[in-house]
């Protein structure tokens, strides 16, 4: 029982950030577009910490593969406004903002998320044995596989050659937040849903990193002004 009130304690804590975020932004006066995908991002990663309690403590089937599902949504969608960001910070074009040409790089997450819950060219299914249980993934979650690596490698290059093109020490900073940010969430998730798919069995990490980087995310935005982008 341990590990459901650490894993309680540190989704909560998630999701108090989330709360504390909100307040701020009333306060400051400081929700813009980057501000509101903040938000959603950190609220994926709170949602993921407290889907991870259904996997591991859960014995309902239905529940089970309604959470995996949902960690799959927020892999996806994390690391894409991750990309989002680090992409607007290396090229610094407001067309992201200005013109709606940044939404298609959401639309590979919704199609991959869409075609993972509702058909079985990724999700075999799931059987559940006396002491745990395994998804049985189908050919076609190679694409997740594939996209979580493009989508987080694309990230970390982008925010490596911010580092290598003397950036100023702030945006340094920042960068150095965000590629911490990155190598913990696909430290978690690939724990999580990519090691399962090679080694046959399910896992059940600690959602310690993605508390870790929810207070990365929150503290760069309100000492490096990340994410305050796009103002409404």
């Amino acid at each position: 029982m341990n590990y459901f009130y650490q894993d309680m304690t540190l989704g909560a804590a998630s999701l108090g950030l989330l709360f504390f975020l909100i307040s701020y932004m009333i306060y400051q006066q400081r929700f813009t577009h980057g501000g509101n995908l903040l938000l959603a991002l950190i609220l994926m990663l709170s949602t993921t910490a407290f889907s991870g309690l259904v996997l591991r403590w859960n014995p309902n089937l239905t529940l089970l593969l309604l959470a995996n599902s949902i960690n799959v949504f927020c892999f996806l969608f994390a690391f894409t406004i991750i990309l989002h960001f680090s992409l607007f910070s290396f090229s610094k074009s407001p067309l992201l903002w200005k013109s709606k040409a940044y939404l298609l790089l959401y639309v590979p997450a919704v199609i991959l998320s869409f075609v993972y819950a509702l058909s079985p060219l990724m999700l075999a299914g799931i059987v559940q044995n006396p002491f745990s249980f395994q998804i049985l993934y189908a050919p076609g979650y190679w694409a997740i596989v594939l996209a979580g690596f493009a989508f987080a490698g694309a990230a970390l290059l982008l925010e490596l050659f911010i580092l290598a093109r003397g950036a100023s020490a702030a945006e340094k900073r920042a960068s150095l937040l965000s590629l911490l940010t990155i190598v913990l969430l696909f430290y978690f998730y690939g724990v999580d849903l990519i090691r399962p798919f090679f080694a046959n069995r399910s896992f059940f990490p600690s959602p310690l990193p993605l508390t870790i980087a929810s207070f990365a995310l929150v503290y760069e935005f309100i000492k490096y002004h990340y994410f305050s982008l796009g103002k409404e």
